[in-house]
């Protein structure tokens, strides 16, 4: 919409006080300070910039293949005990003459915190896996002979789900950080042109 100034009879440039006087405009400029003012000014002291946390843990494969995850979260939804939260991770294990996996996911889900920092939730999500043979690899050439060869891995879709329970320490101030377990099963498919489960067990502190 195009704004013009009126021009006076005399053509000089008009007077701003009979303008700035009409209700509209002052509305639309109260409008215009009150947004520039809440851009403008600093955050009070009582508010904190949002930190995502850090979460650090043990992954078993099968529980007692070993790896590690490194992942944040962020809450989607809070309010009173509850909270929907959206979780990013990367890890890694290691099961013993079979296979290395390596893998970036993302879960989404439900937690309940009772006043005193015990809670439960419950994730599901999808991830990438790759997968190498833990261990040496051959190959066999154009003439038939068996020889060493290169493993770039195998790909695979994750599907995951996760049923965890923990204790928040920051919820009565003792700590800024989180303990936790969950049990987790996620996918690898394709493997044999089937889904593949396995089952994992994770133990990990979340810094808040």
């Amino acid at each position: 919409m195009d704004f013009q100034l009126p021009v006076t009879q005399a053509g000089t440039p008009p007077r701003l006080g009979p303008i700035l006087s009409r209700p509209s405009v002052r509305l639309a400029l109260a409008a215009v300070i009150s947004v520039a003012a809440l851009l403008s000014s600093p955050a009070r002291a009582d508010e904190s910039p949002t930190r995502l946390p850090l979460t650090v843990a043990y992954l078993g494969e099968t529980l007692v293949h070993p790896g590690l995850t490194v992942g944040t979260e962020l809450s989607l939804v809070r309010g009173g005990s509850g909270a929907i939260v959206l979780t990013g991770n990367l890890g890694g294990y290691v099961h013993p003459r079979n296979h290395v996996g390596l893998f970036a996911s993302a879960e989404v889900g439900g937690r309940l915190t009772a006043s005193f920092g015990l809670y439960g939730e419950l994730l599901a999500g999808a991830g990438y896996l790759h997968t190498f043979l833990q261990g040496p690899a051959y190959g066999v050439s154009p003439d038939g002979a068996v020889q060493p060869a290169a493993d770039a891995g195998r790909p695979a879709l994750m599907p995951t789900a996760s049923l965890g329970l923990g204790w928040d320490l920051q919820r009565n101030g003792v700590a800024p950080l989180a303990l936790f377990t969950r049990a987790t099963l996620f996918g690898q498919f394709p493997f044999n042109q089937r889904l593949l489960p396995h089952a994992a067990v994770q133990l990990g502190v979340r810094f808040q």
